[in-house]
């Protein structure tokens, strides 16, 4: 048995793997993850996989994952499935 049993969720049609945007001082550009997304959801993308595409995640520290996850979660609202690489 698992210690922490997991849900099957079975996810169909495009994922697109985002990049983490960022400024020219390498802090992260909130700003641009909403233009992204609305993007994403205009081409009909059926979610998004942030934060591991190029293997930033480990580059990025907990809160700067925690923001960027925040962000892309208002954005994505209920049009996108949103996974996030932890």
């Amino acid at each position: 048995m698992a210690i922490f049993p997991m849900k099957r969720v079975a996810f169909t049609g495009v994922i697109a793997a985002s990049f983490t945007p960022v400024n020219a001082d390498y802090s992260l550009s909130r700003d641009v993850v909403p233009q992204s997304a609305g993007h994403l959801a205009r081409q009909k993308v059926a979610g998004v996989f942030i934060g591991g595409s190029i293997g930033e995640w480990a580059s990025l520290s907990r809160k700067e994952r925690r923001v960027l996850a925040e962000a892309w979660r208002k954005a994505c609202g209920p049009i996108l499935k949103l996974i996030v690489h932890v």
